[in-house]
C-alpha cells in the first residue's frame, strides 16, 4: 500500500541521517567562513591569577548564603538574622576590601596586556584588511594562571 512506501522512505531517510559524529568540526569549515585558509596562533597569557578568581568565587558563594539567610529570616528571625549578620560582616568588612585591593594590584598588568593585544589586532587588520585576518586563534587556559 502507499502508506508502506511512505514508511520505507522515512526509515531510509533516518538511516542516511544517522552518521557518526566527530567531536570537532573540520578545519575547512572555518576556512570557508573566514575566507582564509591560513591562521595565526596567538598565545594569550592570563590576566588574573587563579587564586584571585577563586577568592572572588568564594565571595560570591558567601554572598549567596547571605541572600538566602536574608530571605529565610521570615521563617526563623533569630537564627537567620545571626547567619545574615555574620556573612554580611565577613563579606562586606573583610573579604570584599581584600578582593578590591588584589584587583587594584593586578589591574595595571591586565590593562597593559589588553592594550598590547589591541595593538597586535590592529596591526593584523591593517596588514590583511577586509577581514582576511579573521582566522586568528587565541590559545590559553581561559585567562587563569
Amino acid at each position: 500500500s502507499s502508506s508502506d512506501v511512505g514508511d520505507e522512505d522515512e526509515s531510509t531517510t533516518r538511516q542516511r541521517q544517522k552518521k557518526p559524529h566527530s567531536s570537532t568540526p573540520p578545519l575547512s569549515a572555518f576556512a570557508a567562513v573566514s575566507g582564509n585558509t591560513s591562521t595565526t596562533l596567538i598565545i594569550v597569557k592570563p590576566s588574573f591569577t587563579k587564586r584571585f578568581v577563586y577568592f572572588g568565587l568564594l565571595i560570591g558563594i558567601i554572598s549567596l548564603v547571605d541572600f538566602i539567610a536574608d530571605v529565610l529570616r521570615f521563617v526563623n528571625w533569630k537564627l537567620f538574622e545571626r547567619i545574615a549578620m555574620a556573612t554580611n560582616i565577613i563579606v562586606g568588612v573583610i573579604l570584599l576590601p581584600i578582593w578590591l585591593l588584589c584587583l587594584a594590584w593586578q589591574l595595571p598588568g591586565a590593562t597593559e596586556r589588553f592594550e598590547r593585544a589591541e595593538g597586535r589586532a590592529k596591526i593584523l587588520l591593517d596588514r590583511y584588511g577586509n577581514g582576511e585576518g579573521a582566522g586568528l586563534i587565541s590559545k590559553g587556559d581561559g585567562g587563569l594562571s
